[in-house]
């Protein structure tokens, strides 16, 4: 059966005569670039002793019981 829907399809093809796909040109991805700016009034919110603390430093409770503490290495704990 395979064989044969094979070879239909083969003839399909050949009678067809129709021309290949275009080619698709994917483009390249961008290389990531960061551009490091002056410091502003937001960066001196948090000292680097601060953020390098294991204490939480936002506690937030959801109603559905879950616990989300933002500690100041950047980590996020889920009680």
């Amino acid at each position: 059966m395979r064989a044969q829907l094979a070879a239909l399809a083969k003839q399909k093809n050949a009678k067809g005569n129709s021309a290949p796909p275009p080619e698709i040109e994917i483009p390249k991805t961008p290389e990531p670039t960061f551009l490091e700016k002056e410091l502003n009034h937001l960066d001196t919110l948090f000292s680097d002793r601060m953020l390098e603390a294991k204490q939480s430093m936002a506690t937030l409770t959801l109603k559905n019981g879950l616990i989300v503490q933002l500690l100041g290495s950047g980590e996020v704990c889920q009680i």
